[in-house]
């Protein structure tokens, strides 16, 4: 899989590699479009975002997403009560749904 870096970044094998060439998750506001994904990819893993945020954890999330080949999906996040916020992770597989849950926490909320 041919990955097209944009001018200046690092190169492939480089130390920021994967940070720079995986573009971040672009907020989603329409909620049809977040319907289908959770529709798509029913299996859902919840998980509370740290106080300090994810920090490395994300990168590794994303690249625990290009390891396997697969689209990183996110679908409706949401906040509790005390103002924490949980992010959904969407997959099309339990079984990966699962995997995903054992390295990185989190509940399957959905398509148990």
């Amino acid at each position: 899989m041919a990955v097209r870096l944009r001018p200046g970044l690092a190169t492939p094998g480089g130390p920021n590699f994967l940070r720079q060439a995986m573009p971040r998750y672009k907020e989603r506001t329409d909620p049809k479009q977040i319907e289908k994904i959770e529709r798509t990819f029913p299996h859902i893993i919840e998980i509370i975002v740290p106080l300090g945020g994810f920090g490395k954890k994300l990168d590794d999330m994303y690249e625990w997403h290009w390891a396997r080949d697969i689209e990183a999906m996110r679908g409706c996040g949401w906040r509790d009560d005390s103002g924490r916020f949980y992010v959904r992770w969407c997959f099309a597989h339990l079984i990966t749904a699962q995997d995903f849950a054992r390295n990185f926490g989190g509940s399957i909320v959905k398509g148990r």
